[in-house]
């Protein structure tokens, strides 16, 4: 036995690149396919969630409101939910048109409408492949606008958040720990 013969060579030791990128679309499918299952699903919740916000939005608003602009602080938190409210609204709204959309079948209807119009026009709508990615289509970009609303809303009421603290600290009864202050009691000076 010398020092200096290699080792066997085993198979399973040699990696191909190949196989990862394999991997990586069958998972990208995967995902794909469980997004797609669970889209009716995620445009409910969406609905419940966005309704949630707008609901405590407005009651938060409506508090802010009564208490006027006493500290910047409450100006900028009211300024926030401000801002969020319309952008919730609009997530809501999205979320509904699309289910609407589904459920009239905007899609058929269109390209039933071109196609009665005349054979320059029929040649133009699109195959019947494409007229069934529509809505998938839709789909999608409906949920990353609703996706991206909801996150917009959560960094106003993130902001909301860190301004009212920052009240409450700057409180000299606060610091004593017994602050009674909470936003129904703030009266304007």
């Amino acid at each position: 036995m010398s020092q200096t013969d290699p080792a066997p060579a085993d198979p399973h030791q040699e990696i191909s690149l190949a196989a990862p990128e394999e991997v990586y679309k069958q998972s990208m499918k995967a995902v794909g396919k469980l997004v797609e299952r669970i889209t009716p699903w995620l445009l409910d919740f969406g609905s419940w969630i966005f309704g949630g916000l707008i609901a405590f939005n407005l009651l938060v608003v409506a508090a802010l409101i009564t208490v006027g602009p006493v500290d910047p602080a409450i100006t900028v938190s009211t300024a926030a939910f401000a801002l969020a409210l319309p952008l919730e609204l609009a997530g809501l709204l999205l979320l509904r048109l699309d289910q609407d959309l589904k459920h009239v079948g905007f899609e058929e209807e269109v390209a039933q409408a071109f196609q009665e119009v005349g054979p320059n026009v029929r040649e133009q709508v699109a195959s019947r492949t494409a007229l069934e990615l529509w809505p998938k289509r839709r789909t999608r970009i409906v949920l990353l606008y609703a996706l991206s609303s909801f996150f917009l809303s959560c960094a106003f009421a993130c902001l909301v958040i860190s301004s009212l603290e920052r009240l409450f600290r700057s409180c000299s009864s606060c610091e004593s720990g017994g602050c009674e202050v909470t936003i129904a009691t703030m009266t304007m000076p």
